[in-house]
């Protein structure tokens, strides 16, 4: 896929992936106030709207089980990503 090709896309996917951050933030601070929002309730609201790529999992089990560490690289979405991989049982610290 071209450059020129994969640019709107991204740009899709990344304003989609915001606005439904958005839209869960906003529906948290309804129900409970703006000081009751946490990343965490976000993330553990939202499940079932995420998921892992295959083979995810056992991919961070193996590196955990052999020892190797290993880096998960985002641009300020660190907390979610911590927050997801906990719901989704493979957080290692």
């Amino acid at each position: 896929m071209s450059k020129a090709e994969k640019t709107p896309l991204m740009i899709e996917w990344y304003t989609k992936v915001i606005n439904h951050m958005l839209t869960h933030v906003k529906k948290i601070q309804d129900a409970s106030g703006p000081e009751a929002f946490t990343v965490k309730k976000a993330v553990a609201n939202n499940k079932e709207n995420s998921e892992l790529r295959r083979g995810v999992i056992a991919l961070i089990d193996l590196l955990w089980e052999k020892g190797i560490d290993f880096v998960i690289v985002s641009a300020g979405w660190a907390d979610v990503i911590e927050e997801l991989l906990e719901c989704w049982g493979v957080e290692r610290k």
